[in-house]
């Protein structure tokens, strides 16, 4: 069974959806690099278990940067998982 975000349209939907919330987004293909006045963290999306993955930059505000992912994650594909960790 294909993981709802596998498919290409809806990635797009995402990157839509993370720009609506004010990230710059630059993507290839699982990984979408997240900007906001600098970067603030890479979304790994992982297929094969459904789920995605945050890695936030120590000096980004984390409490508004993962609630923004999750709130876009839940439009584009309802109860995705996602797992936050604080990098560097």
């Amino acid at each position: 069974m294909a993981w709802r975000l596998s498919p290409l349209a809806a990635r797009m939907r995402l990157a839509r959806e993370l720009r609506g919330r004010g990230f710059l987004v630059r993507w290839h293909a699982y990984e979408f690099l997240l900007y906001r006045r600098g970067p603030v963290g890479v979304l790994i999306l992982e297929p094969s278990r459904g789920e995605a993955e945050l890695l936030c930059r120590a000096d980004a505000p984390l409490g508004e940067v993962e609630r923004d992912v999750r709130e876009a994650l839940e439009r584009a594909a309802p109860g995705t998982a996602l797992r936050v960790r604080v990098v560097g």
